[in-house]
């Protein structure tokens, strides 16, 4: 983050609505339960990968940076 003249902070990375504006398909991340189901952290009904929030956050982290690496445009949680 880059601070203005008025000292704050404003991120660089493009908004969801300036991304949407572009009117070009955006690519958004997968699921996250096999993920997690792959390093052991339980992701089963009824909340799937709620679970990992609480539970394992670094093994969430590493599957978003997977899906940034793969080129999405977008994660959710």
């Amino acid at each position: 983050m880059a601070a203005d003249d008025s000292g704050v902070r404003r991120d660089s990375r493009p908004t969801l609505r300036r991304a949407l504006a572009r009117a070009q398909p955006l690519g958004l991340d997968g699921a996250a339960g096999p993920g997690l189901e792959r390093r052991g952290v339980r992701s089963g009904l009824p909340l799937w990968a709620s679970w990992g929030l609480p539970a394992a956050p670094g093994a969430v982290r590493e599957i978003h940076a997977e899906y940034l690496r793969a080129g999405v445009d977008a994660l959710t949680a």
